[in-house]
């Protein structure tokens, strides 16, 4: 039986989306149409409300190097490639970016910019 599941996954296109606590990224999670996806999201509680609605759903704060490095651990268990990687997570720090903290703005900055690169 183990071996039977492996060939279906070998036949599927392997997705990691970052972001998928809503939006975008959730909604892409659900159409997996001969993929095998994998939804990622920052806050604990999101990770496990997708893993309750059927998805592998694994940990990721795209802007911390120990988070990362934990969920490519993780991935390795479960997979052996990524075939797509869609970069969905975003921060959003609302307000005029003059009146924004630096704080903010670096988060902002670290988390849409930096991180997908």
């Amino acid at each position: 039986m183990e071996e039977q599941v492996e060939m279906e996954y070998a036949d599927l296109l392997i997705v990691v989306i970052t972001g998928c606590s809503s939006g975008i990224g959730l909604a892409l999670a659900f159409h997996r149409h001969g993929r095998r996806v994998f939804a990622t999201a920052r806050r604990s509680e999101d990770v496990e409300r997708l893993r309750q609605r059927g998805l592998p759903a694994l940990p990721l704060e795209v802007i911390d190097a120990a988070s990362r490095a934990e969920f490519w651990s993780a991935f390795d268990r479960e997979a052996d490639r990524v075939d797509r990687l869609i970069n969905n997570a975003v921060y959003r720090a609302m307000g005029p970016g003059v009146e924004m903290p630096d704080q903010e703005l670096a988060r902002q900055f670290a988390t849409n910019v930096f991180a997908p690169v």
